[in-house]
C-alpha cells in the first residue's frame, strides 16, 4: 500500500477498484475453511486508513458491502483479538465526523453494533478493546435508531469493562460517554433506568481518577441524564460518597460542568439527611 501513488489509488477508488479488491479478499478469508485469515488483517487496516482520511471513502466503503463484509468477518473469528480490535476501528471510522450523514451512521450501526458488542464481550480483558470497541458504540449510539440495538446485554458490559479496568482512565473515560449517550433518548423521551452495582461502578471510577477533569465530566454528565427518572434519584440519593464526589470534582476542576454538577445536587439530598 505504501508503494502505490497517491494518485492511482485515487483512480482505483473512483473506479471502484480497489474496494472491489479488498471486499473480495474479505469475502475469500470469511468464506474459507481456514482457522485464521490471510488477508483480512491488510484489507481491514486499509478501508480503516481510507475512512478515517476522507468522508467520501466512508460512503464508498458502506455503499460497496464493505461494513457488512467486515461484519461477517467479525462473526467468522470471534476469538482473533486483531480480526476485532481492526473491525472496531473500521466501524467507528465510517461512523465518525461531523460531515457523515445520519443515514450512513444508522446502515453502520445497523450491520455493525451487534458484532461490536460480541467483540467486546470475547476479548474484554483487553483494554485496547475495551477502549475501541466503546469508542464504536459511542459514536453509533448517538443516532436514535442504533440506541434501540443496543441491548441490556450490552448496557452490562459496558459497565464490566468499567469496572474490569477501573484503574485505566482511558476506558472509564470511554465507558462513562457511551454511557452517557445510551442513557436517553431523545426522540422517545426515555432514560435508562439504574441498578445499585451501576451507581456502585460509577462511583468507584470518579474515586479512583479524581484529577482526570474528563472523566469527572463523563460522570457528572451520566448522573445528570439519570435525575430524569424519578426511581434513579431515589437510587442515587442512598448512594453513599455520591453528593461528596460531585462536589469534590466541582471544588477539583474549578467547574461547574455547565451547571450539570448544581443540578445533580438539587436533587439529591445532604450527606447525613
Amino acid at each position: 500500500m505504501h508503494c502505490v501513488s497517491q494518485s492511482i489509488v485515487k483512480v482505483c477508488i473512483e473506479k471502484g477498484i480497489l474496494f472491489d479488491i479488498l471486499l473480495n479478499l474479505i469475502y475469500l478469508d470469511t468464506c474459507s475453511l481456514t482457522i485464521k485469515p490471510f488477508f483480512l488483517p491488510y484489507s481491514q487496516n486499509i478501508l480503516g486508513a481510507l475512512s478515517a482520511r476522507d468522508d467520501s471513502f466512508k460512503e464508498h466503503i458502506v455503499n460497496s458491502g464493505g461494513i457488512t463484509a467486515i461484519a461477517e468477518a467479525m462473526t467468522r473469528y470471534p476469538a482473533s483479538r486483531q480480526m476485532q480490535a481492526r473491525g472496531f476501528v473500521v466501524m467507528w471510522s465510517c461512523a465518525a465526523g461531523s460531515g457523515v450523514p445520519k443515514s450512513l451512521k444508522v446502515r453502520v450501526g445497523q450491520c455493525g453494533i451487534e458484532p461490536v458488542v460480541n467483540g467486546l464481550s470475547n476479548h474484554i480483558t483487553s483494554e485496547k478493546a475495551c477502549e475501541d470497541a466503546l469508542g464504536c458504540i459511542k459514536c453509533l449510539s448517538t443516532v436514535p435508531q442504533n440506541k434501540e440495538l443496543i441491548d441490556d446485554r450490552a448496557v452490562d458490559l459496558i459497565y464490566a469493562c468499567m469496572l474490569l479496568h477501573s484503574e485505566n482512565s482511558t476506558v472509564a473515560k470511554a465507558a462513562l460517554a457511551a454511557l452517557c449517550n445510551v442513557s436517553v433518548n431523545v426522540d422517545t423521551n426515555q432514560v435508562t433506568e439504574i441498578t445499585k452495582e451501576d451507581l456502585d461502578a460509577i462511583v468507584l471510577v470518579m474515586r479512583a481518577h479524581q484529577d482526570v477533569k474528563v472523566v469527572q465530566e463523563s460522570a457528572i454528565i451520566l448522573l445528570r441524564n439519570f435525575t430524569f427518572f424519578s426511581s434513579n434519584v431515589e437510587l442515587m440519593a442512598e448512594t453513599p460518597f455520591l453528593v461528596n464526589l460531585v462536589r469534590s470534582a466541582m471544588a477539583k476542576h474549578n467547574d461547574l460542568f455547565l451547571g450539570r454538577a448544581e443540578e445533580i445536587l438539587r436533587c439529591l439530598p445532604e450527606p447525613g439527611q
